[in-house]
């Protein structure tokens, strides 16, 4: 069959069967190349963009954390707040507090009890029932003193009791039992 044709069809027909070698051989490894390094490139891509969208959370990562070791600092150095590790620290801090102050201004405790501790956002509430006894002035003063000084502390549920004394100076002196939760407030260790 293939003598019957002309020098000109034979020609043909080899640059036809050559065209379809290529084809083939085109399809069978050059295109499945071409759509795997497509395939790899888009994923190459996607990678970068997923890298570069992390190194930015890595960065301001570190921004943050430095800020919050800045703000844990500042924290720590803030007389506002109890300085005490742990709640029964804080509480005994609380009970230094009180009978410092109550011996200053003249007023007698008569008895302390550490109520259960509270949280509050990042804060835990460290609270004292106290009874004291003494003058009306002596009171204020004590009064004024915890409720402005460092580190900050709250009265809460305040109860005033009015009894008669006898005095050496004076017949009749008029002493007060007082009964109070008094309050501060320590960081949350984190």
């Amino acid at each position: 069959m293939i003598d019957s044709l002309t020098k000109r069809q034979r020609q043909l027909l080899a640059l036809v069967i050559l065209t379809l070698l290529t084809m083939i051989i085109f399809t069978l490894t050059i295109a499945p190349l071409w759509a795997l390094n497509g395939h790899y490139l888009d994923t190459i891509d996607r990678l970068e963009g997923r890298l570069e969208i992390l190194q930015r959370t890595v960065a301001a990562g570190s921004e943050l954390r430095s800020r919050h070791d800045q703000l844990k600092r500042m924290l720590a150095s803030n007389r506002h707040y109890l300085k005490s590790s742990t709640e029964a620290l804080a509480a005994a801090d609380l009970q230094g507090i009180i009978k410092r102050l109550s011996g200053s201004k003249g007023m007698e405790v008569l008895s302390t009890q550490i109520l259960p501790a509270t949280e509050e956002s990042d804060f835990i509430g460290v609270t004292l029932k106290v009874r004291m006894r003494g003058k009306l002035d002596n009171m204020v003063k004590v009064f004024h003193a915890l409720e402005t000084g460092q580190p900050y502390l709250f009265l809460d549920n305040v109860s005033v009791r009015s009894r008669l004394q006898h005095s050496r100076k004076a017949n009749f002196v008029q002493m007060l039992d007082v009964e109070f939760d008094l309050t501060g407030y320590m960081p949350r260790q984190s």
